[in-house]
């Protein structure tokens, strides 16, 4: 019998987003030209923020919401905020929030707060082409300004696509799709048609 002792190796993976990008670092740029930018947002930190319909506490709100002079009693789909810091309501009772949150400000009891960071992807499309190139995967009626919409995409997926300005878009979708979005959102910034069907 040897007496060597056994080794363990401990492996420390590096956290990475859906496309690969190291978090805390730069997300992929999908595409760029003059009048369109693609990129990944690696590692957005996304909520889900809900609560039931009677609540024991139904004015609470996150205080970095509170700073930022951001409300949860908003019409449905309205989009508050800006890139570094959103709230929409998504469903009667429930929020999407995207931005970092201070993680001493837990929810308080009959709330349920969920973190989707990691099962997200985000991309952000910024320039005149952007709304041209999510129109051609998705219906964007009425999806303006201050509007956060769950619509199907290029036939495959749903996604959540934010509008903050004509020319500013996040679109969210399962980690899971997030190289078959890469490639469909860099053929149709390219002219070429998307593919079609499931990724």
């Amino acid at each position: 019998m040897s007496s060597e002792k056994p080794t363990t190796l401990v492996a420390e993976l590096e956290a990475r987003s859906g496309l690969g990008s190291v978090i805390g670092g730069p997300g992929q740029l999908v595409h760029r030209d003059a009048g369109l930018t693609i990129a990944e947002e690696a590692g957005l930190p996304v909520r889900s923020l809900r609560r039931p319909r009677v609540a024991a506490n139904e004015t609470w709100l996150p205080r970095q919401l509170r700073a930022q002079n951001l409300d949860l009693a908003m019409a449905p789909r309205q989009l508050a905020g800006d890139p570094g810091l959103s709230c929409a309501r998504v469903e009667p009772h429930a929020w999407l929030i995207c931005g970092e949150l201070h993680r001493d400000d837990p929810a308080p009891a009959g709330w349920l707060s969920t973190e989707l960071g990691d099962r997200l992807c985000a991309f952000r499309l910024s320039g005149p082409r952007a709304a041209d190139v999510l129109a051609s995967g998705g219906n964007l009626h009425g999806v303006t300004p201050g509007i956060c919409a769950r619509m199907p995409f290029a036939d495959a997926v749903a996604v959540y696509v934010q509008c903050f300005a004509s020319d500013q878009y996040r679109l969210l979708v399962d980690v899971s799709f997030a190289p078959f979005m890469a490639r469909w959102l860099a053929d149709a910034a390219n002219n070429r048609i998307p593919p079609e069907g499931r990724p």
